[in-house]
């Protein structure tokens, strides 16, 4: 089963909204954790997601949906693979890079063939888990603290 994330595309079984945090005359924050529970819900197997490249007038970025993606809880949903639909081709994260060929791919096309997109093994996984935790240089331990402490509450 393909579930998308994102309207624009046409191949896909399953839609889901993604979740925001209300904030009135503000732009749209994304709840990525409650959208990546949406897809640990869902009782059949997932071949694939589709997420977007961009959100109009919403503080989106495809990073941080990969990234809550591989830390979910369900071993289905950690290791399916996703297509970002760029179809503008405004995907331009340097560290977007990281994900790319471990069950990720970027398409600028109307075609989202999962057929394409590798498998992620448990190796990769594990990689990408290890990459996800790199401390920004520029950030203070402090502030990474803040920023990942509610991951430890998850659980």
């Amino acid at each position: 089963m393909i579930v998308s994330f994102d309207a624009s595309s046409q191949k896909y079984d399953t839609f889901l909204d993604i979740c925001f945090k209300d904030t009135p005359g503000r732009r749209k924050t994304p709840l990525y954790s409650q959208t990546v529970k949406q897809l640990e819900s869902i009782n059949k197997p997932i071949s694939g997601v589709i997420i977007p490249a961009e959100l109009d007038r919403v503080d989106y970025n495809p990073r941080k949906m990969i990234e809550h993606i591989r830390l979910s809880s369900s071993d289905f949903v950690k290791k399916t693979k996703v297509v970002i639909n760029d179809l503008k081709n405004i995907i331009n994260d340097n560290r977007l890079e990281d994900h790319i060929g471990y069950g990720i791919d970027i398409k600028n096309d109307s075609n989202l063939n999962f057929d394409d997109v590798d498998e992620l093994t448990d190796n990769d996984l594990k990689k990408i888990i290890s990459l996800i935790g790199i401390r920004d240089d520029s950030m203070t331990t402090h502030n990474q603290a803040n920023i990942w402490g509610p991951y430890r509450l998850i659980k």
